[in-house]
């Protein structure tokens, strides 16, 4: 194998040759320059990309990326299927930035995406299919964002999912958070905290710690709303629905005809 080290425009570029296979990759390293856009020269076949300080707001994408990293770089908007064709790609770095919101199509494509790490962003709005192509995603970083409310739905899309971190978001505990209540029960991988922000009774509280009483009006009665709003609506599965029936029993609570979107 050779291993080669060159610059680039301020860009360290490693590229690796395996003489037998006659396979060549490459890893690249744009960091810490302040760049005022993304630099020239960065080779299409790359697997990994490090760019961090890149302040023209976009993101550089290679198909035969395997790990991008591109924290830090003023993004505030992922434009729909900006990574589609990346097939390979494993890991997916976006903290950092000033996103805001995730819909339908921001990550459709990189089937093979292993960990997401989108924390410490301005994340306010999940679409219930954000994550409809991660099916073996396994982490994912959703701490330190602007959170009021997730469907339970967004997370039922990820059957791979193991680690979930949610903490230091200004959580909702009200009939709202009553969907991500019933998923947290059901799950069974690593989280976070989920600290209840509001209202005012629930302040301090861990939502994941909370029991049934203390949703006291909530009817567990499905809206089918899906309206842009923070509380991703979406129907009840019917793990879920034992799993609430089973709390109903335990709690001796008896249904609601109140309806409520979760």
């Amino acid at each position: 194998m050779l291993l080669r080290k060159y610059t680039e425009r301020g860009c360290v570029i490693w590229s690796f040759f395996l003489f037998q296979e006659r396979f060549s990759s490459f890893t690249v390293s744009c960091q810490a320059h302040n760049f005022l856009s993304v630099p020239e020269g960065i080779p299409l076949d790359s697997e990994r990309i490090f760019l961090s300080g890149v302040k023209d707001h976009h993101v550089f994408v290679c198909n035969s990326t395997i790990s991008l990293s591109s924290q830090d770089n003023h993004l505030k908007v992922l434009p729909d299927n900006i990574f589609v064709d990346l097939h390979n790609l494993s890991h997916l770095f976006l903290h950092g930035n000033r996103l805001w919101s995730l819909n339908q199509n921001t990550f459709r494509g990189p089937r093979a995406l292993d960990r997401l790490l989108l924390h410490q962003n301005q994340i306010e709005w999940v679409d219930h299919s954000a994550f409809q192509d991660l099916k073996h995603l396994s982490t994912l970083y959703l701490f330190n964002n602007s959170l009021l409310q997730l469907s339970r739905q967004c997370l039922d899309m990820l059957p791979s999912l193991e680690y979930l971190r949610l903490n230091n978001n200004p959580w909702v505990c009200d009939c709202r958070a009553l969907s991500l209540w019933l998923w947290l029960k059901q799950f069974r991988g690593s989280t976070s905290t989920v600290g209840c922000q509001s209202p005012p009774e629930m302040i301090g509280k861990d939502l994941k710690d909370l029991r049934r009483e203390e949703f006291p009006n909530c009817s567990l009665t499905v809206s089918n709303s899906r309206g842009q709003t923070n509380n991703v609506s979406g129907t009840v599965n019917q793990s879920t629905t034992n799993l609430v029936k089973h709390e109903h029993q335990k709690q001796g609570f008896k249904p609601t005809n109140e309806h409520v979107c979760i």
